[in-house]
C-alpha cells in the first residue's frame, strides 16, 4: 500500500530517528551527508569517534517533515571500558529526556 503524498493534519511533521549499529559503520557519515552538520564528527580510523549521543536537524522542504537524527556511539565500541551495556544506558537516557 502506497503512502500518502501528504501526512493527514491531525499527526505531527516532527520526527526522531535513533541511528544505531555497531561502531565503523558510517552512521555518522549517514547524518553529516544528510544534513551538514559540523557537530557530527565522523571518524576516519578504526578507533570509535562518537562518544555521546548527539543530534542534528534534516528539514525536507518539499514534504515539510522535520526529522530529528539521533548519532548514538557504536556497539563494539574501541574505547577500553565502554561496554554495549553502557552505550545501551546512554540512549536510554537520551531517549527518556526527550
Amino acid at each position: 500500500m502506497p503512502l500518502p503524498a501528504s501526512p493527514p493534519a491531525s499527526r505531527s511533521k516532527d520526527v526522531m530517528v535513533a541511528i544505531m549499529g555497531p561502531t565503523g559503520t558510517g552512521k555518522s557519515s549517514f547524518i553529516n551527508l544528510l544534513t551538514n552538520d559540523e557537530n557530527i564528527r565522523v571518524g576516519h580510523s578504526t578507533e570509535s569517534e562518537t562518544n555521546r549521543v548527539l543530534t542534528s536537524r534534516y528539514f525536507d522542504p518539499e514534504s515539510g517533515l522535520s526529522v530529528t537524527l539521533v548519532d548514538t556511539p557504536g556497539f563494539d565500541d574501541s574505547r577500553e571500558g565502554c561496554s554495549d551495556v553502557h552505550i545501551l544506558e546512554n540512549i536510554t537516557n537520551f531517549l527518556r529526556e526527550e
